[in-house]
């Protein structure tokens, strides 16, 4: 069972998102800060990243960083759901790894879809 691991403040979305994504077969691990993602990575050895952009304890930015340090890190894909997408941050984003984006509001199964295609890979289809 693959495993996914979201990292995002708003307990709401995590509580909600968390629930589809088992249903559709995930395990799920949560964080909701920054310096906690990345110590779960490391931890929980995820298949796939949810990651928000502002947190506390340091930024989606930062805490990509700080995942893709590592070899381990840099194997798992990563998506950014967040409601402050722009042109530039998803520039931004991509340049430091990550592999899809999904702009909130979004519904789960958005994010259901990203993670199966994340999952794939690049050469499926």
């Amino acid at each position: 069972m693959p495993k996914v691991l979201i990292v995002d403040d708003d307990r709401d979305w995590v509580k909600v998102l968390g629930v589809r994504l088992k249903q559709a077969g995930f395990e799920v691990a949560a964080a909701m800060d920054a310096y906690q993602g990345v110590t779960l990575v490391h931890k929980e050895s995820p298949d796939c990243i949810i990651l928000d952009i502002s947190m506390p304890a340091g930024g989606g930015m930062a805490t990509l960083r700080n995942i893709h340090m590592t070899l381990q890190g840099q194997m798992i894909p990563v998506i950014v759901v967040s409601g402050a997408l722009d042109a530039e941050k998803k520039e931004a984003f991509r340049e430091a790894g990550a592999n899809a984006f999904i702009s909130k509001p979004c519904k789960a199964e958005e994010v259901v879809e990203a993670i199966r295609k994340a999952l794939e890979g690049p050469d499926a289809g």
